[in-house]
């Protein structure tokens, strides 16, 4: 017959460690849904970049293109 002793400091230190986990990859899966945010971003900024420098539409046709302000755009 196999006995296991039940102690409440191991079963607390595995709950903080499987508790320490989740959070570590709820962070993790935030960090990426943060930086696909922060990439699409800058790509719109680089798309509105690029068509203000290479030809000649409107600044405000850019901004409503692409979605930033006016003054967004001018500033790039």
């Amino acid at each position: 017959m196999l006995t296991t002793e039940f102690k409440i400091e191991d079963a607390i230190e595995v709950w903080k460690e499987e508790a320490y986990e989740d959070g570590f990859e709820e962070g993790r899966e935030e960090g990426r849904e943060e930086g696909r945010e922060e990439g699409k971003a800058q790509g719109v900024k680089e798309m509105a970049r690029k068509l203000k420098e290479a030809t000649m539409i409107p600044i405000e046709q850019i901004a409503l293109i692409s979605g930033l302000s006016v003054a967004d755009v001018e500033a790039l």
